[in-house]
């Protein structure tokens, strides 16, 4: 093709994601995934759903997000009270992440048993 075609091709391929190395690498963790792990997601999302519930009980959560996969997010009154959330969790090794000023981010995977999704509704619960 001219220069002008293979500059306009280059540039949608780019823009279709054609520019990602090692996406086979990806794909393959994707393909597993489905091939392996499908039904183990329902226990993710109950995981999820149990702990975004019990924040909606406590006095320091404004509002938690419509929980309908692995993940949880939920808002606190201010980046301060963000913070000390965050540093109780991690005092008991529960890694959560900022998501926003005042929201955090649980997500819940293949490697967090019912007993850890517990631990964590107990950290929780000594949060004040």
């Amino acid at each position: 093709g001219s220069k002008a075609f293979i500059t306009k091709a280059h540039r949608y391929r780019k823009m279709m994601g054609g520019g990602m190395r090692q996406a086979g690498i990806l794909a393959a963790a994707g393909i597993y995934a489905l091939k392996n792990n499908v039904a183990r997601l329902a226990e993710d999302h109950r995981h999820a759903a149990e702990v975004a519930q019990a924040l909606t009980q406590k006095s320091w959560v404004e509002q938690v997000l419509p929980c309908e996969t692995n993940i949880v997010i939920f808002f606190v009154a201010d980046t301060a009270t963000r913070d000390k959330v965050l540093q109780h969790l991690q005092n008991h090794s529960v890694k959560a992440m900022a998501f926003g000023p005042k929201s955090i981010r649980f997500v819940f995977h293949l490697e967090i048993t019912s007993k850890d999704m517990e631990s964590l509704v107990q950290v929780l619960e000594l949060f004040h």
